[in-house]
């Protein structure tokens, strides 16, 4: 509550049962000079209360029931993180109105009904982040399904996970199709190599971070450095972690590399072994 100071503060004599109090100041005053929080619009608490920290908010849900439901509002709790093992796991915890925009599901294990719960996922598209899909197995899954989660999400990591060639085509597709780009891709999966080289740099420079794995042959690094001479794309970092014998990048042209990796804002090799005329080429700029 807010209280307005009463007007002659210092001179006005309590009377009755509040006549020792300290202050001599009328008890009716006052009440009268009270201004309830409560009657607040409802669109500046949303404003206050999207301001708060999640702790802080969790705590002012609890004050009463007029706080619980306008800090309930779904688009305060979009922050949440939710833990989902099984099919019913999204049936219960979204039935919860206030977790109805939430953004980020986490996974403990690859679940038994994999294509199911994928569908599960589908059918809430706010959700944009999933942790918890490293070495899973997505082979048995419905190509379609596969790359309705996997290319909707903004940072996808499915390291040493196992998916199909027809899997991994439709994945990247989507992914080069995107109008908003990905914040980060990380290809470390088994057979990308032989897939169609502008399908995956298409992908791969379609994201504003980039890590490449050492399961890319020479032909898709070197449509992945094309496209990021001749398009003016979101890529903005760039990790190639690679064998020579699987990449074949010190082969490469050494203008071709110089311009691609100089138009980055940052680049980190490691176990490519470039070349030492690539290295020349790109330090000279």
């Amino acid at each position: 509550h807010f209280y307005k100071r009463p007007k002659h503060w210092e001179t006005r004599k309590a009377e009755g049962p509040y006549r020792y109090w300290p202050f001599k100041v009328l008890w009716k005053e006052i009440m009268m000079s009270t201004t309830d929080i409560s009657i607040l619009p409802r669109e500046l608490f949303s404003q206050i209360f999207s301001l708060l920290p999640p702790e802080d908010l969790k705590s002012a849900s609890l004050v009463c029931k007029l706080w619980e439901d306008m800090a309930g509002e779904p688009k305060l709790w979009t922050w949440a993180v939710v833990a989902i093992n099984t099919r019913g796991d999204f049936k219960k915890k979204f039935k919860v109105s206030r977790l109805g925009q939430i953004k980020t599901i986490r996974f403990k294990r690859q679940p038994k009904l994999l294509e199911k719960l994928l569908q599960a996922v589908l059918a809430y598209p706010t959700i944009k982040k999933i942790y918890g899909m490293k070495n899973w197995d997505f082979r048995s899954v419905e190509p379609s399904v596969v790359a309705g989660v996997l290319g909707r999400i903004d940072e996808l990591d499915t390291s040493n996970s196992l998916l199909t060639k027809s899997q991994l085509d439709l994945v990247y597709s989507v992914i080069s199709k995107k109008e908003q780009p990905m914040k980060k891709l990380s290809v470390y999966v088994w057979g990308v190599d032989g897939l169609n080289p502008d399908v995956v740099a298409s992908a791969a420079t379609n994201v504003k971070e980039l890590e490449l794995g050492c399961w890319c042959d020479e032909d898709q690094v070197k449509a992945l450095l094309r496209q990021i001479v001749e398009k003016d794309g979101p890529l903005e970092k760039l990790k190639m972690h690679g064998n020579s014998l699987h990449t074949g990048v010190h082969s490469i042209d050494p203008d071709l590399v110089a311009s691609a990796l100089n138009r980055l804002e940052e680049v980190e090799v490691m176990y490519s072994r470039l070349s030492q005329d690539q290295v020349t080429a790109v330090l000279k700029g």
